[in-house]
């Protein structure tokens, strides 16, 4: 290889070091695709509760066919002023992404995080947010990042709340499949779970 070759590629080796070097030191805790596992692949994830208080909470939803025609693929809690949710398990936050739902034409934010190339879930911020105004007052109250790793039990952020049909949607999946949460509970989890359904739970069974 000629001497200017070489030169040539360690130039190029050094940039792509300098601009990794770069990038860590602006952005932190952030990393770029592809994201290393927080879950080693093969496991089934224990996950805790998706918030640490009932104080807000007015309803949970049940998982799967909660009545002929409407299947639900996760778990839904309503709340009756704002309400703080945290990371169910350690992942990396893939992507931040807000939807204009076209039945109720409210405005929703979604946050997605891998867990591994297996497990992933999300949170669908829904705050029965009608405007623009208000759909941007609760991706400012989104407190993660694309390419963050988050650990379990950290803050996510808080759904707001402008009508009585504001919830925040979890949905946990394996292998592109929609999974009852309930099910992959940890044992402190399920008993939370558990003692709120016996209260604020809907009709029917949790997973079904």
């Amino acid at each position: 290889m000629k001497r200017s070759v070489r030169i040539l590629l360690i130039v190029l080796v050094c940039g792509v070091i300098g601009v990794t070097v770069l990038y860590m030191l602006v952005f932190n805790d952030r990393y770029v695709p592809p994201y290393p596992d927080t879950l080693p692949v093969g496991t089934t994830p224990e996950i805790a509760m998706p918030l640490h208080s009932n104080d807000s909470l007015t309803y949970i939803s049940g998982f799967g066919h909660l009545w002929e025609g409407f299947y639900h693929p996760g778990h839904d809690f309503g709340n009756n002023d704002t309400m703080s949710f945290y990371a169910i398990h350690a992942a990396f936050v893939t992507n931040i992404t807000t939807l204009l739902e076209p039945g109720s034409l409210t405005y929703q934010v979604t946050v997605r995080f891998r867990m591994n190339s297996e497990w992933e879930y999300s949170y669908a911020f829904e705050p029965a947010a009608w405007t623009e105004a208000q759909n941007a007052w609760q991706l400012e109250n989104i407190s993660v990042a694309v390419g963050q790793r988050v650990e379990q039990g950290q803050f996510v952020g808080n759904l707001l709340r402008f009508n009585a049909s504001s919830q925040l949607h979890l949905m946990l999946s394996g292998n592109l499949t929609a999974v009852c949460p309930y099910a992959y509970l940890n044992e402190t989890a399920r008993a939370l779970f558990d003692d709120w359904w016996a209260c604020c739970g809907g009709s029917g069974s949790i997973c079904n």
